[in-house]
């Protein structure tokens, strides 16, 4: 088996160091092909900021989706999140993301438009399967430019199947320019509601992506979910994206208290 062990810590003699050092030693001896990534060796920072991109679409104002996108597609990462990407591609094989439905030819085009969609999501995320996220991803991105709203309670049933592909689950709903307000409003409850809730299988990862559906278009709205969000959460990261996404739908009061809170810790876990 291919392992990735990734730690953090300042202090060669720490507990958490020497943990991963016998981990990392015991699975080497087992057989496994063991990579490690020592953060602090690296030097990697705790929190983005400017210095991050090489290459900004908004130089005006920070936002770390749309700059990661961005130097992703064009090929300004910083050099140390590239070779992280390598490590993690010699674990899991090629991963060819530029493939879209857009790039298709006409043939496969009509191929795909051919298959039954919906019915193949409902089938990859099966209780007794191993989820193919590579595929997954794809219907989602294919099921998304038809905008047919009866998709949505599949992708809404299976979100705890579907976390470790948040982003594509983002660019799911994004691509509804025409949904009604009870359908969105719905969504948009249960979407957040395993935030609000600290379910198990809801990460950062997935917090952030679908915080960023908020703080993109105010229509999604759900303001007083945003602010529990913001005020109980212990994540900076997911604070601050519930900070912007309170900015775009809230109230000036509620705006403010965003402003209050984006950049403390909150009182209880989320």
């Amino acid at each position: 088996m291919k392992i990735h062990s990734v730690y953090a810590h300042p202090e060669a003699t720490s507990v958490t160091r020497q943990l991963a050092a016998t981990t990392t030693g015991h699975l080497a001896k087992l057989g496994h092909t063991v990579q490690v990534s020592d953060l602090y060796a690296m030097q990697w920072k705790a929190a983005f900021d400017a210095a991050d991109f090489l290459d900004r679409v908004d130089p005006e104002r920070l936002n770390y989706i749309s700059e990661s996108g961005h130097a992703y597609a064009n090929g300004t990462q910083t050099a140390d999140v590239i070779e992280e990407q390598r490590k993690l591609l010699e674990l899991v094989g090629d991963y060819d993301e530029a493939i879209s439905y857009e790039d298709m030819t006409a043939a496969q085009k009509e191929e795909i438009d051919a298959m039954n969609l919906s019915k193949m999501l409902e089938s990859a995320l099966a209780e007794d399967e191993i989820v193919d996220f590579r595929e997954v991803s794809f219907i989602l991105g294919r099921l998304s430019a038809l905008e047919k709203p009866e998709l949505i309670p599949i992708v809404i049933n299976n979100l705890d199947r579907l976390a470790p592909v948040a982003h594509s689950v983002a660019a799911f709903f994004r691509k509804f320019s025409d949904m009604d307000r009870a359908t969105r409003n719905k969504a948009a409850a249960a979407l957040l509601d395993p935030i609000l809730k600290g379910s198990k299988y809801v990460s950062e990862y997935y917090a952030v992506w679908v915080l960023s559906i908020f703080a993109d278009d105010p229509v999604w709205d759900h303001a007083e979910s945003l602010l529990k969000i913001l005020r109980e959460t212990r994540s900076d990261v997911v604070r601050r994206f519930a900070a912007l996404a309170l900015r775009a739908s809230g109230s000036r009061a509620q705006r403010a208290s965003a402003g209050n809170h984006s950049f403390h810790r909150g009182s209880r876990a989320p």
